[in-house]
């Protein structure tokens, strides 16, 4: 059997993440609200 060692997160709340700016955001903050999260990759786009 293999084992696979992995960190894993229990809530959303527990991650933090980059602000349009570069700053810090620390998700905790937001706990108790509608968090609507969205993935805008634009700078990520490779022209084939």
């Amino acid at each position: 059997m293999e084992s696979h060692s992995k960190k894993t997160h229990g809530s959303i709340h527990d991650f933090t993440v980059k602000d349009g700016r570069g700053n810090d955001v620390d998700l905790s903050t937001y706990r108790g609200n509608f968090l609507l999260i969205v993935s805008v990759a634009s700078q990520w786009y490779v022209s084939i």
